[in-house]
């Protein structure tokens, strides 16, 4: 599955979240979901990054990616359009596929599409699959340019828009370049993010009853949303 691309991947993480606390760390199978989502995107063959805060909080946190030799990068806590442009300028890179870190099944495949498509098609500031979203919440991958992270920053911003780095870019896409990549089934209605201590629990039934790994050796794209269908009609 692995390809050649000059984006790396940006995933936008740190443990002072209001709903659930320290949710990075929360376990799946006996593994942190940071440990999950960091597993899935090396798959793709990219360069990973784990974007976190300079702020205490993020402290033992990083502890950890150190532990565990997984390349990571501090800025700022609240304005993470902030925290991705300084990440980028700092490693000269042009283009980072963000990916976030509530989303410990993120399969390799929905990446390989992102960075199939930015392949292909150069010219585009955003390549992203939730502008319209047709494949599952905890499956969401966005390719951002520097142009376009850049033309954002220099604006007047609001406190969400300078969390949810992207929002500004739907809401005014008439100014940039977006390609989205659909999935063959419209199945948005499945969620597969951690947001709560429940979303976790749930996430645990579904890697236990379709025998989930950190690797999804010889697990297809198909298999998993197929597999994923059959467990949400059960429950």
């Amino acid at each position: 599955m692995k390809m050649k691309s000059n984006a790396v991947i940006g995933i936008q993480a740190r443990t002072s979240s209001k709903r659930f606390p320290n949710k990075v760390m929360a376990q799946i199978s006996g593994h942190p979901i940071i440990e999950w989502v960091v597993n899935h995107c090396k798959i793709s063959g990219c360069e990973v990054f784990v974007l976190t805060s300079t702020d205490p909080s993020d402290d033992e946190f990083v502890g950890f990616l150190q532990e565990k030799s997984i390349s990571f990068y501090r800025g700022d806590l609240d304005n993470v359009l902030l925290r991705f442009l300084n990440f980028m300028n700092e490693k000269d890179i042009q283009k980072v596929l963000r990916v976030s870190a509530d989303s410990p099944l993120i399969h390799p495949a929905v990446i390989e599409k992102i960075l199939v498509a930015a392949n292909t098609s150069p010219e585009y500031d955003v390549v992203t699959n939730v502008f319209p979203r047709t494949f599952p919440k905890g499956q969401s991958v966005e390719l951002l340019s520097k142009f376009a992270i850049e033309s954002v920053s220099r604006l007047s911003l609001s406190t969400e828009n300078k969390e949810h780095i992207s929002s500004y870019i739907y809401a005014n896409s008439n100014e940039f370049k977006i390609k989205n990549i659909e999935n063959q089934k419209d199945i948005s209605s499945i969620n597969l993010c951690v947001d709560t201590p429940e979303d976790l629990a749930r996430l645990q039934d579904i890697v236990d009853l379709c025998n989930f790994d950190l690797e999804f050796e010889g697990i297809s794209w198909q298999t998993f949303s197929n597999s994923v269908l059959a467990v949400q009609k059960k429950t």
